[in-house]
């Protein structure tokens, strides 16, 4: 007569299916692990290329107050400006791309200065301590352009 043994395993056999569920394991450790080092590369590499991009197109000066004041002093020769808010103030590293993307910047060239106010922009050309351009700012809502 046969007798049939149920639910009795091979300890050999008990240890190898043991030791392939750890490599499992560790296999998908890995993998999630090697998912998120690619990602977070993947992540810094489009943080830096966009970075670099905005900065060939102009830099926010960090200037000190006492420079803020001589260059806001020399532009208040030229027009008058009725606010004591602070402008953004950008260099003008790349004229040409400006140029094609709006025609405010027409006549821009490098090292020219752009200042920003909430209802107002200039451009100022610090060599020849002339403005180029002022024209107003116009803020419209994303889904005004849908």
């Amino acid at each position: 007569m046969v007798k049939f043994m149920k639910n009795k395993t091979n300890p050999i056999e008990g240890k190898s299916s043991i030791e392939s569920k750890k490599k499992k394991s560790i296999a998908i450790v890995l993998a999630g692990l090697a998912i998120i080092v690619i990602g977070s590369v993947w992540v810094g590499v489009k943080y830096w290329k966009d970075k670099s991009q905005l900065l060939s197109q102009g830099v926010q000066e960090a200037l000190t107050a006492d420079e803020k004041e001589k260059l806001l002093a020399k532009i208040g020769k030229h027009i008058l400006i009725l606010t004591e808010e602070e402008p953004l103030i950008i260099k003008i590293n790349n004229a040409e791309q400006l140029m094609q993307q709006q025609a405010f910047f027409q006549y821009s060239q490098n090292e020219d200065i752009l200042l920003v106010y909430q209802d107002k922009a200039l451009i100022y050309r610090p060599g020849e301590d002339v403005l180029i351009n002022v024209g107003p700012v116009y803020i419209t809502n994303p889904s005004e352009n849908e």
